[in-house]
């Protein structure tokens, strides 16, 4: 009953994330990335890699988009990967703690090693019922760290840096500092 419980928290923050941006996570070099939004995509190889901010509209995945991080070498572009931990009990991270506030919803949790948080907010505006179902589902059906990602890859605003996020989560900023192992 507590898995489920913590799991529907994660899975209805995490369903305010899902505008639909990309509909796929990696591309070969030179295919058409459709995107609705302006997006980070690395472009290189597993050892050599560039993030770029590219979008919205057609966007092609090769050097002349991004240079050419690893000459020679085939490429591709992905979304990067925005979670290094799942939370305690599902992962290794620190327990999560999950908040539903005046100006949205958040979920932060601490992975070894990092200096901050991962944080994973919307405001009210952008929290819905509709999504949260959905979400849900995705969530407790693949509770895999990839599973996680994959559900995040439509999230381009960041937390640490949209001011209507900021506002999200701030006020708690003493508890999620509690957090740190």
């Amino acid at each position: 009953m507590a898995m489920a419980k913590h799991l529907t928290l994660i899975a209805c923050v995490f369903a305010a994330l899902m505008p639909a941006l990309a509909s796929a996570q990696r591309w070969a070099e030179g295919a058409v990335m459709q995107l609705t939004a302006a997006t980070a995509i690395e472009y290189g190889t597993d050892a050599k890699r560039i993030t770029k901010t590219v979008g919205p509209g057609s966007v092609v995945c090769g050097n002349a988009t991004f240079s050419d991080p690893a000459p020679g070498v085939i490429k591709a572009c992905r979304v990067p990967e925005r979670v290094a931990c799942l939370p305690k009990p599902v992962g290794t991270g620190s327990a999560a703690l999950a908040k539903s506030g005046t100006k949205g919803d958040f979920i932060a949790w601490y992975c070894a090693g990092a200096d901050l948080p991962v944080i994973v907010a919307c405001t009210k505006a952008a929290c819905g019922l509709v999504g949260a179902k959905r979400a849900v589902a995705a969530v407790a059906s693949n509770p895999t760290l990839a599973g996680v990602n994959e559900a995040l890859t439509p999230f381009t605003l960041d937390p640490y840096k949209d001011p209507s996020l900021i506002a999200v989560w701030a006020p708690y900023t003493a508890e999620i500092r509690a957090l740190v192992p």
